[in-house]
């Protein structure tokens, strides 16, 4: 499943209500809400592989 987000704020992990759990320092998460639709109709589903080099399942993308 994907999904496009809009970020209120980021988080050191594990400092807010997610039921996940890191032993890793270096890791953040955000809290956030479904993008608007004409955000999201263009990226869901599309490949932004050619503006990210990142090699995760997960792209966090400034737009």
């Amino acid at each position: 499943m994907q999904e496009v987000y809009k970020v209120i704020s980021w988080h050191k992990a594990g400092t807010t209500f997610s039921s996940r759990t890191t032993t890793k320092e270096d890791r953040w998460e955000f809290i956030g809400q479904i993008a608007n639709e004409e955000i999201r109709s263009k990226y869901l589903y599309k490949d932004v592989s050619a503006i990210t080099n990142n090699q995760s399942p997960f792209y966090y993308l400034n737009i």
